[in-house]
Protein backbone atom coordinates (compact mmCIF):
# COMPACT_ATOMS: atom_id res chain seq x y z
CA UNK A 1 0.00 0.00 0.00
CA UNK A 2 1.15 3.24 -0.85
CA UNK A 3 1.62 6.48 1.83
CA UNK A 4 0.72 9.68 0.60
CA UNK A 5 0.93 12.60 2.95
CA UNK A 6 -1.29 16.01 2.29
CA UNK A 7 -0.07 18.93 4.15
CA UNK A 8 -3.49 21.10 3.96
CA UNK A 9 -6.60 21.67 4.92
CA UNK A 10 -7.34 19.17 7.23
CA UNK A 11 -11.32 19.21 6.37
CA UNK A 12 -10.05 17.04 3.25
CA UNK A 13 -9.31 14.16 5.40
CA UNK A 14 -12.29 12.33 4.08
CA UNK A 15 -10.31 11.61 1.02
CA UNK A 16 -8.64 8.95 3.29
CA UNK A 17 -11.16 6.36 2.99
CA UNK A 18 -11.89 7.11 -0.56
CA UNK A 19 -8.46 6.57 -1.54
CA UNK A 20 -7.94 3.11 0.42
CA UNK A 21 -9.78 1.23 -2.49
CA UNK A 22 -6.88 1.90 -4.56
CA UNK A 23 -4.18 0.85 -2.20
CA UNK A 24 -3.36 4.32 -2.05
CA UNK A 25 -3.55 5.69 2.25
CA UNK A 26 -3.66 9.53 1.99
CA UNK A 27 -3.49 11.66 5.33
CA UNK A 28 -4.08 14.95 5.45
CA UNK A 29 -1.97 16.93 8.00
CA UNK A 30 -1.44 20.85 9.27
CA UNK A 31 2.02 20.89 10.02
CA UNK A 32 5.43 19.18 9.06
CA UNK A 33 5.45 17.83 13.20
CA UNK A 34 2.23 15.87 11.85
CA UNK A 35 4.69 14.78 8.85
CA UNK A 36 6.88 13.65 11.19
CA UNK A 37 4.23 11.30 13.15
CA UNK A 38 2.68 9.89 9.50
CA UNK A 39 6.83 8.96 8.70
CA UNK A 40 7.51 7.29 12.18
CA UNK A 41 4.09 4.82 11.46
CA UNK A 42 5.11 4.12 7.33
CA UNK A 43 7.64 5.39 4.67
CA UNK A 44 5.59 7.79 3.08
CA UNK A 45 5.98 7.65 -0.83
CA UNK A 46 4.67 10.93 -1.64
CA UNK A 47 4.12 14.34 -0.12
CA UNK A 48 1.89 17.16 -1.40
CA UNK A 49 2.84 20.57 0.22
CA UNK A 50 0.50 23.71 0.10
CA UNK A 51 1.86 26.87 -0.56
CA UNK A 52 1.06 28.54 2.21
CA UNK A 53 4.14 26.42 4.06
CA UNK A 54 6.38 28.23 5.53
CA UNK A 55 9.85 28.02 4.53
CA UNK A 56 11.21 27.46 7.49
CA UNK A 57 9.07 24.39 7.39
CA UNK A 58 10.57 23.32 4.28
CA UNK A 59 14.08 23.23 5.82
CA UNK A 60 13.17 21.03 8.18
CA UNK A 61 11.89 18.70 6.03
CA UNK A 62 14.94 16.24 5.54
CA UNK A 63 14.88 15.82 9.02
CA UNK A 64 11.93 14.88 9.54
CA UNK A 65 11.45 12.65 6.17
CA UNK A 66 13.96 10.71 3.87
CA UNK A 67 13.55 13.83 0.91
CA UNK A 68 15.54 10.87 -1.75
CA UNK A 69 12.99 7.98 -1.42
CA UNK A 70 10.23 10.52 -1.28
CA UNK A 71 8.42 11.70 -3.96
CA UNK A 72 7.65 15.66 -3.21
CA UNK A 73 5.41 18.05 -5.23
CA UNK A 74 4.37 21.32 -3.82
CA UNK A 75 1.20 24.16 -4.83
CA UNK A 76 -1.38 22.21 -5.69
CA UNK A 77 -4.73 23.67 -6.74
CA UNK A 78 -6.66 21.86 -4.55
CA UNK A 79 -6.11 18.63 -1.98
CA UNK A 80 -8.31 16.05 -4.68
CA UNK A 81 -6.31 17.57 -7.33
CA UNK A 82 -3.11 16.98 -6.02
CA UNK A 83 -3.84 13.62 -4.82
CA UNK A 84 -4.73 12.36 -8.36
CA UNK A 85 -1.43 13.86 -9.42
CA UNK A 86 0.46 11.97 -6.57
CA UNK A 87 -1.52 8.86 -7.49
CA UNK A 88 -0.58 9.47 -11.80
CA UNK A 89 3.23 10.03 -10.25
CA UNK A 90 2.87 7.44 -8.39
CA UNK A 91 1.92 4.64 -10.90
CA UNK A 92 4.50 6.01 -13.44
CA UNK A 93 6.83 5.13 -10.68
CA UNK A 94 5.26 1.49 -9.85
CA UNK A 95 5.52 0.70 -13.77
CA UNK A 96 9.52 1.63 -14.41
CA UNK A 97 10.43 0.05 -11.16
CA UNK A 98 8.48 -3.07 -12.00
CA UNK A 99 10.00 -3.07 -15.21
CA UNK A 100 13.84 -2.83 -14.34
CA UNK A 101 13.43 -4.26 -10.92
CA UNK A 102 14.66 -0.68 -9.04
CA UNK A 103 12.62 0.82 -6.27
CA UNK A 104 14.46 4.11 -7.20
CA UNK A 105 12.27 6.92 -8.50
CA UNK A 106 13.21 8.09 -12.29
CA UNK A 107 12.73 11.15 -13.59
CA UNK A 108 9.80 11.53 -15.92
CA UNK A 109 10.18 11.70 -19.30
CA UNK A 110 8.98 14.15 -21.87
CA UNK A 111 6.25 12.52 -22.70
CA UNK A 112 5.06 11.76 -18.75
CA UNK A 113 5.64 15.55 -17.73
CA UNK A 114 3.19 17.01 -20.66
CA UNK A 115 0.87 14.37 -19.96
CA UNK A 116 0.68 15.75 -16.38
CA UNK A 117 0.55 19.32 -17.18
CA UNK A 118 -2.17 19.11 -19.70
CA UNK A 119 -4.22 17.27 -17.61
CA UNK A 120 -3.75 19.99 -14.91
CA UNK A 121 -4.33 22.15 -17.56
CA UNK A 122 -7.11 20.67 -18.97
CA UNK A 123 -9.04 20.57 -15.86
CA UNK A 124 -8.64 24.63 -15.04
CA UNK A 125 -10.05 24.92 -18.66
CA UNK A 126 -12.92 23.12 -18.04
CA UNK A 127 -13.50 24.39 -14.48
CA UNK A 128 -13.17 27.77 -15.88
CA UNK A 129 -15.49 26.98 -18.88
CA UNK A 130 -13.10 28.51 -21.01
CA UNK A 131 -13.93 27.57 -24.94
CA UNK A 132 -10.73 27.16 -27.49
CA UNK A 133 -8.51 24.59 -25.54
CA UNK A 134 -6.85 23.65 -28.66
CA UNK A 135 -5.81 26.99 -29.82
CA UNK A 136 -4.70 27.91 -26.31
CA UNK A 137 -2.49 25.11 -25.79
CA UNK A 138 -1.11 25.17 -28.67
CA UNK A 139 0.13 28.85 -27.96
CA UNK A 140 1.37 28.05 -25.04
CA UNK A 141 3.46 24.77 -26.05
CA UNK A 142 4.72 26.62 -29.57
CA UNK A 143 6.02 30.20 -28.40
CA UNK A 144 8.62 28.11 -25.74
CA UNK A 145 9.12 25.46 -28.34
CA UNK A 146 10.22 28.43 -30.63
CA UNK A 147 12.33 29.97 -28.00
CA UNK A 148 14.42 27.17 -27.07
CA UNK A 149 15.16 26.17 -30.92
CA UNK A 150 16.48 29.68 -31.42
CA UNK A 151 18.59 29.87 -28.18
CA UNK A 152 19.54 26.35 -29.29
CA UNK A 153 20.95 27.80 -33.03
CA UNK A 154 21.99 30.94 -31.16
CA UNK A 155 19.29 33.05 -32.87
CA UNK A 156 20.03 31.61 -36.29
CA UNK A 157 16.18 31.42 -37.69
CA UNK A 158 17.23 28.81 -40.79
CA UNK A 159 18.81 26.38 -38.47
CA UNK A 160 15.88 27.11 -35.82
CA UNK A 161 13.34 26.05 -38.88
CA UNK A 162 15.44 23.26 -40.06
CA UNK A 163 15.41 22.11 -36.19
CA UNK A 164 11.35 22.71 -36.21
CA UNK A 165 11.05 20.98 -39.16
CA UNK A 166 8.87 24.01 -40.16
CA UNK A 167 10.00 26.22 -43.13
CA UNK A 168 11.54 29.55 -42.38
CA UNK A 169 8.97 32.03 -43.54
CA UNK A 170 6.33 30.35 -40.95
CA UNK A 171 8.82 30.34 -38.50
CA UNK A 172 9.07 34.45 -38.93
CA UNK A 173 5.46 34.65 -38.85
CA UNK A 174 5.50 32.61 -35.50
CA UNK A 175 8.07 35.04 -34.35
CA UNK A 176 6.49 38.30 -35.29
CA UNK A 177 2.62 36.32 -33.91
CA UNK A 178 4.46 35.51 -30.05
CA UNK A 179 6.21 38.84 -30.12
CA UNK A 180 9.78 36.36 -29.47
CA UNK A 181 12.69 38.85 -29.10
CA UNK A 182 15.32 37.95 -31.89
CA UNK A 183 18.81 38.57 -31.11
CA UNK A 184 21.65 36.45 -32.73
CA UNK A 185 25.27 35.60 -30.47
CA UNK A 186 28.60 35.63 -31.50
CA UNK A 187 30.03 31.61 -31.91
CA UNK A 188 32.69 32.32 -29.06
CA UNK A 189 30.06 34.05 -26.48
CA UNK A 190 27.39 30.75 -27.70
CA UNK A 191 30.11 28.64 -26.77
CA UNK A 192 31.01 30.07 -23.69
CA UNK A 193 27.54 29.90 -22.02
Amino acid sequence: MRHIVVVGDPAEGSLQRLQDKAGIRVVVVENIQQVKQEAQKAPIDGLVLSEKMSKESLTDLPHVIDVSQTLIISGPPSVPAAVDTMKWLLGKVDGRAAKRGSQEFPELTLEDFVELKFGEFVRAMKASSARGLHVTLIQAVERPLIQHALHETNGNQIQAAQLLGINRNTLRKKIVEYRIPVTRRSRQSAESS
